[in-house]
């Protein structure tokens, strides 16, 4: 059982590994260069990739660690729901320099990952006394 317990901490992983490639990659590169149809400086997407960056590669370490239990999930939940308050901020500073576009990225990605922490939360939580 702990096995399985941990390939499915593992996939929890990955997949936040993904999420970070992506918003990296939209963060850094696409938004900023399509910056007239998005709002903001420039400076304010790429301050939100550089966070994205460190969680990537903090969840990338997870993702890739010989153990990936229930513990690194909540390492990882909790970064994300940081990550959250800097880009909630963000949005609120800038708001009025945000296009709809902008605007809709930004509450987009508070959704998909207000749903990706509720699910490493519960899986937390669930399975946190499982022997390690």
């Amino acid at each position: 059982m702990p096995s399985s317990v941990a390939l499915s901490a593992k996939r929890l992983a990955g997949l936040d590994v993904l999420g970070a490639v992506v918003s990296f990659a939209c963060l850094g590169l696409i938004i900023p260069s399509l910056q007239t149809y998005f709002g903001m400086q420039a400076q304010a997407w790429y301050l939100l990739a550089a966070i994205a960056a460190v969680l990537l590669a903090h969840s990338l370490y997870c993702y890739l660690s010989q153990r990936t239990d229930h513990r690194a999930l909540l390492r990882i939940a909790i970064s994300n729901l940081a990550y959250m308050a800097v880009s909630t901020l963000i949005l609120c500073l800038f708001w009025n320099e945000l296009t709809f576009w902008g605007r809709g990225y930004l509450l987009l990605e508070k959704v998909i990952l207000a749903g990706i922490v509720f699910v490493e939360w519960r899986y937390f939580h669930t399975h946190q006394f499982v022997a390690s």
